[in-house]
């Protein structure tokens, strides 16, 4: 997974998935992106891949980050392609995620996505350069 997610088609389409001029994700770009990562996603759900091992994965991390800053291109997409399951296995790992991050306090969490939000312009430069 980490191969194809750093192969050059990969690289390319996470470098032009964000359009710096209207500060917005080009969706056919992101949906190539987010279906990465569902497969990714659905790879721990069926048990292949460990919770623990994707928490401390660099795929992991950025599959966290990729669902936090796009919940709402998400819902477009579900909204657009009209299937309210689409990326569900993406969000459950988020979850997972975020319970071994935070644990189950709903402040902890609020305060640790506070953060998170805080981190997107930083984050846009680094995958987007």
């Amino acid at each position: 997974m980490d191969k194809e997610w750093n192969s050059p088609e990969m690289l390319d389409t996470r470098q032009k998935a964000f359009n710096k001029t209207t500060k917005q994700f080009d969706y056919f770009r992101l949906e190539g992106i987010l279906e990465f990562l569902e497969k990714f996603a659905s790879f721990m759900k069926a048990g292949v891949l460990d919770m623990n091992l994707i928490y401390h994965s660099n795929v992991g991390w950025y599959a966290v980050r990729y669902y936090f800053f796009n919940v709402e291109n998400i819902r477009t997409l579900r909204e657009q392609w009209k299937d309210e399951l689409l990326y569900m296995d993406l969000k459950d790992l988020y979850e997972k995620y975020l319970a071994l991050e935070v644990g189950h306090s709903a402040k902890k969490r609020e305060a640790y996505e506070k953060e998170l939000g805080k981190t997107k312009d930083d984050f846009i430069k680094l995958d987007h350069a």
